[in-house]
Formats: C-alpha cells, structure tokens, sequence
C-alpha cells in the first residue's frame, strides 16, 4: 500500500469527491444518498472508474482488500479511507 501523507481542506476534498462523482454520473445526487450503491447511484464499473480517478488525484494506491462497495458506499466512507492512506483533512 502505498501511504502519501496529504493535508488538505475538508471542503476542498469534498467538492473533489462530489466532482469526481458528478462526472461519474451527473443526474444523480449523491449529496442528498447515505448509500450510492443500495440507491443505484453507482455500478460497479462506476465505482472502478471513480476508484481510478481517486488514486489518480491523490496518488495513492488501493490495496485490493480495500476495494469493497461498504468503502465506497457514501461520502463519509470513502473520506475515511483516504484517511487510512495519509489524506488528512483540516477542519473536519
């Protein structure tokens, strides 16, 4: 796994995150699900190209294990697991 130690605004990486989703699937609301997967905002073809895009932006690399819809299933989940790989937030 490979561990870069970033520190960024929360809202920054949130508007990330939502933008990245939004090109994903720009009809869909995912500020206002608890669930992208259960409320068939995401497939999993979307979740692998929105997983792409992630350690794209924050240079990172998933480890396979990680790779599971309950990691990827809400805002909230999927800014904890960049934490579990040195994305740190300000302000959350």
């Amino acid at each position: 796994m490979r561990r870069v130690r970033q520190t960024l605004s929360y809202n920054i990486c949130m508007n990330h995150i939502y933008n990245i989703l939004k090109e994903i699937r720009p009809d869909s609301d995912f500020e206002h699900s608890d669930d992208y997967i259960e409320d068939y905002l995401l497939d999993s073809f979307d979740v692998l190209k929105f997983i792409s895009q992630l350690e794209q932006i924050y240079k990172i690399k998933f480890l396979p294990e990680d790779i599971v819809s309950g990691n990827f299933c809400n805002i909230e989940k999927i800014v904890g697991l960049l934490g579990n790989y040195g994305v740190q937030l300000q302000g959350e």
